[in-house]
């Protein structure tokens, strides 16, 4: 290899090594998440999809009464996981939209 190839090789790894952070990133509603914010965030966007994908079935007969019962857990995980942190993040304004586009849940 000549030196020309040897540093642009160089270049380009450590070019990619310092951006790994910045993809390590998640963004919600144009706002950045912190790390101690993202498990709140987190739960709250499952408790959305679990939401949804109960209310989607609500038309649909149910077996029995334990198919409610995942909602209901997952907003008490919610609850105590907001009573536990303070979050810097107003949850009011993240809906299940802003939950699937910064990929923490996935549509249907």
């Amino acid at each position: 290899m000549t030196l020309k190839s040897t540093l642009s090789a160089v270049a380009i790894a450590a070019g990619l090594a310092m951006s790994v952070p910045a993809f390590a990133q998640t963004m919600i509603n144009g706002a950045e998440v912190s790390e101690s914010d993202l498990a709140v965030v987190q739960a709250h966007c499952d408790t959305l999809k679990l939401r949804d994908t109960s209310d989607s079935q609500a038309g649909q007969p149910q077996g029995d009464a334990a198919a409610e019962t995942p909602v209901e857990n997952a907003q008490a995980e919610t609850d105590a996981a907001n009573t536990s942190t303070s979050p810097t993040v107003d949850l009011d304004t993240i809906d299940l939209q802003a939950c699937i586009d910064a990929g923490l849940v996935t549509a249907n």
